[in-house]
């Protein structure tokens, strides 16, 4: 009975560590396990002890070789569990979601205009009665990029105690957006269209945390309160980008950083700081990526692209 209660005991402190809306399946399955033979043991202990006070010497012999059989079963039952449930115990860890998730972002150069709107995102973002960041601008001028930055700045990594990146696809759903979220955190869904209840989920999972949410390639305007229950959180902070300043607007941020296409000069040092030095010392390339630059129109993601190929030109 000793090792039984250890085995209890172990149980006991696995689902007190493990939220019930991450628990994997295997974990889960190795719990009820253990609560079956819980009540087995107990059965048999019980049995045992009615057995040794029987009156009969004779039935009580032939009772308790049987049950002794029984419980040596059990026994090597309980062992195994125990043993199944110490190596579960070493990787609890691995339930609980990362501060931070991300590949690691385009480089932004010091000083150009996309670093000084990462630095103006993170300034608003340190103001405690700002609460929501719009960032709005056409597509290819480096909002993507602002938002990878974010994800992955130290004092960011510093603020909070968790950060959440989601790509929002063109044909979103409030489901389809909480699935992304809590497969962030970890957490098991609950209905598959249950928006209410995935939505409790969520808010008691972040509720006692200082949470980053960055939402990209915003196209419609999203009712945070729906996806997540928002309001009730309050160290929660939210960045998104749009095309449309409108729908950052719906979505009531407090302040807004439009991301313009680069001026002509700052496009071709961009493109100059992407294809190196040897850009300089064959005219040609000058004469050609000066017009191709032009025709990007500013967009740093264009401009990217076409440096990308003239670097593979051999001359």
């Amino acid at each position: 009975m000793q090792k039984a209660r250890e085995l209890w005991e172990l149980r006991n402190g696995i689902r007190e560590g493990i939220s019930q809306n991450r628990i994997r399946p295997d974990a889960a399955e190795w719990i009820v396990k253990v609560e079956m033979n819980e009540s087995e043991v107990i059965e048999l202990d019980t049995k045992y002890n009615d057995r040794k006070n029987h009156p009969w010497k004779l039935f009580r012999f032939w009772k308790g070789a049987s049950l002794s059989k029984d419980m040596a079963e059990k026994c090597k039952q309980v062992l195994s569990l125990w043993e199944e449930g110490k190596r579960k115990r070493g990787v609890l860890d691995v339930e609980l979601p990362k501060r931070v998730v991300g590949i690691r972002p385009a480089k932004i150069e010091y000083k150009s205009p996309l670093h000084k709107h990462v630095e103006a995102a993170v300034l608003f973002l340190e103001d405690p009665e700002i609460k929501r960041i719009g960032i709005w601008g056409m597509v290819g001028t480096g909002k993507t990029t602002i938002i990878e930055n974010l994800n992955t700045h130290d004092n960011i990594n510093k603020m909070f105690d968790i950060v959440i990146r989601v790509t929002v696809p063109k044909e979103w759903s409030e489901v389809g957006l909480q699935q992304k979220i809590m497969r962030r955190l970890n957490l098991n869904m609950g209905g598959p269209t249950d928006i209410e209840e995935n939505t409790q989920i969520i808010f008691e999972e972040l509720k006692k945390k200082k949470c980053l949410i960055l939402l990209d390639e915003v196209c419609h305007p999203i009712e945070l309160e729906n996806v997540i229950g928002i309001h009730g959180i309050q160290d929660c902070k939210v960045v998104l980008a749009s095309r449309d300043l409108g729908i950052c607007r719906e979505m009531d941020v407090d302040e807004t950083i439009n991301v313009k296409p680069l001026s002509s000069d700052e496009a071709f040092n961009m493109f100059e700081e992407k294809v190196g030095e040897f850009i300089n010392s064959i005219p040609r390339v000058v004469q050609v990526g000066q017009l191709v630059v032009r025709e990007c129109g500013g967009l740093p993601l264009l401009i990217d692209k076409f440096a990308k190929t003239f670097k593979r030109w051999e001359y």
